[in-house]
């Protein structure tokens, strides 16, 4: 997109200064600044991008935007006199004239440029689905292909994802995250996905979504939308609860009796939902770019999943720890403990899990960490450590050995006898405990 387009964007109150034909490299955070050319200013509840105005100058943006509010004038007026090459948009308000330029480009790339958008969102598996899905398809296309970064998969990063998509790209893989109802419908109007796939299903978010039903009928906000604007949709027909979207003219399933995905080894990736996962980006590339199905199938082994925090097979000091400390829900973390449980049944005393908190449960959360205690005594696991401000609830339940901290910063001491004491050590919970710092901690 180009600087000059950002006057087609309704919301324009006052400018200062003169557009020119550059390309837009857009940033919204003022310390990362590093060649933007445009800086962006967010207004939230506890911050404003407008304080920061002078540093975004100072480190050489062409364009300031910025939410035009009373006595602001007097500051810009004065900042466009010291700075004249720079152009200077007050809008009504940037967040939503960031979402509306994002909506104006993206379709403007797909229509002058036959540009296709894939989106995804789930429950679990949505951010290493769409990661696999972006390394088969390099394997096609090459740099024509962009992703989501990370996971900036809400409505700020989902915007920024589309400022990233240059005229040369010919295939964007959007991720959509949510933990209120409306959030997908909401993306779905400014990616425009003419492709996409619900991962699965499971108690994640309930504090909003209430309900697996709840999580269902928001996730299911992008089947609809592709439905009713003449796309395709993919359906995981092996899901009990995606299972019930119907199959229409603008949607297949799959996974399902008789419609099997295509078996896949890859000796790169050791959980069972993972290969499951490297199956359903295979799949799809598949059916949105048949002519590639061979290569697809044929590169499909050789990939890897990124260092993200996710799935992380990592030996230290003679250990092997399984490391997923960026998400969890029930659904994750029972599949994870299944996956590693099976993976060393045989040598389960030299296994130790250590679990922590599974959040955005609401009411829910007390009875879904006992049920994940209640897996662990259904799979004989004898060793275990609870970290957490739930870490009660599941030692109230588990029958095996077990060590109990409030904080992650308690277990930090017990951890060079954790690596003395035990061969395989899974580690899982949500973000907020950051469990990746014990692997620093030395014997």
């Amino acid at each position: 997109m180009k600087i000059v387009e950002l006057k087609k964007i309704p919301g324009i109150i006052e400018e200062f200064g003169a557009y020119s034909d550059k390309d837009i490299i857009l940033t919204t955070d003022s310390r990362s600044i590093n060649g933007e050319n445009v800086f962006l200013a967010l207004k939230g509840e506890n911050f404003d991008g407008f304080t920061y105005l002078t540093t975004a100058l100072e480190k050489g943006v062409e364009v300031v935007i910025y939410t035009s509010e009373a006595g602001r004038d007097e500051k810009v007026k004065a900042l466009s006199e010291s700075y004249p090459n720079v152009l200077f948009l007050g809008v009504n308000n940037t967040l939503k004239y960031l979402q509306d330029a994002a909506s104006y480009w993206v379709r403007k790339w797909q229509n002058d440029f036959g540009g296709i958008v894939f989106s995804l969102t789930g429950s679990n598996g949505k951010t290493t689905t769409k990661e696999l899905i972006y390394a088969l398809a390099k394997e096609a296309f090459g740099e024509k292909v962009i992703c989501t970064a990370g996971n900036f998969n809400n409505h700020i990063g989902v915007p920024l994802t589309i400022f990233n998509i240059k005229e040369s790209h010919q295939f964007a893989i959007v991720e959509m995250g949510t933990n209120h109802p409306g959030e997908i419908e909401v993306l779905c109007n400014i990616a425009n996905p003419k492709f996409g796939l619900i991962t699965n299903i499971g108690a994640a978010h309930l504090e909003f979504l209430i309900s697996l039903e709840g999580v269902l009928e928001e996730k299911s906000a992008l089947y609809r939308y592709i439905n009713s604007h003449g796309g395709m949709f993919y359906i995981n027909k092996a899901d009990p609860y995606l299972s019930s979207l119907k199959e229409t003219e603008n949607s297949v399933g799959f996974g399902d009796a008789g419609r099997e995905l295509a078996e896949i080894e890859n000796n790169n990736i050791q959980e069972t939902y993972n290969l499951w996962n490297l199956k359903v980006a295979s799949f799809v590339l598949s059916q949105i770019f048949p002519e590639q199905r061979e290569l697809f199938l044929n590169k499909a082994p050789l990939v890897r999943l990124p260092d993200n925090k996710r799935s992380q097979w990592i030996e230290k000091e003679g250990k092997t720890i399984f490391l997923d400390a960026y998400n969890a829900n029930p659904t994750s973390m029972k599949s994870a403990i299944q996956s590693f449980a099976k993976k060393y049944e045989s040598e389960m005393n030299k296994c130790v899990f250590v679990l922590g908190d599974m959040n955005e449960l609401g009411d829910k959360a007390k009875e879904f960490h006992e049920n994940v205690a209640e897996l662990l005594n259904q799979l004989e696991i004898s060793n275990a450590i609870f970290v957490g401000r739930y870490a009660h609830y599941y030692s109230g339940k588990f029958s095996g050995n077990a060590k109990c901290f409030e904080k992650r910063e308690d277990l930090d001491a017990l951890w060079p006898e954790v690596l003395n004491s035990y061969q395989y050590i899974f580690l899982k919970a949500s973000r907020s405990l950051q469990l990746e710092s014990l692997i620093d901690i030395t014997v």
